[in-house]
């Protein structure tokens, strides 16, 4: 499309603010598709570094990483699970001699 002067090029014949407006929002859609991971990927850097100093100074201090309550219950409970799954026997629902 050739147009007389840039003002023109900018009204075009009044669909000038639609089509600069889907330009624009394009723009803006695109540029938020790049920036969005990056800055995502930038804060998940971070978060691991400070973990890992986390667990590293405790390792130097402690010398044993401490277990959460929630860690410990479940632990406890999983034992006793076992124990009971020991004492019974599987019931399998495949019989191999029905084939």
């Amino acid at each position: 499309m050739y147009f007389d002067s840039i003002q023109a090029a900018w009204q075009m014949d009044g669909h000038g603010p639609y089509v600069w407006g889907a330009y624009l929002a394009t723009l803006f859609v695109i540029a938020l598709l790049i920036i969005a991971p990056v800055m995502r990927a930038k804060t998940a850097r971070k978060r691991l570094l400070a973990e890992s100093r986390r667990l590293s100074a405790s390792s130097a201090v402690g010398g044993k990483h401490e277990a959460a309550p929630s860690q410990l219950t479940a632990s406890s409970n999983d034992e006793s699970t076992d124990a009971s799954a020991n004492s019974s026997t599987p019931k399998s629902e495949f019989n191999a001699s029905e084939t």
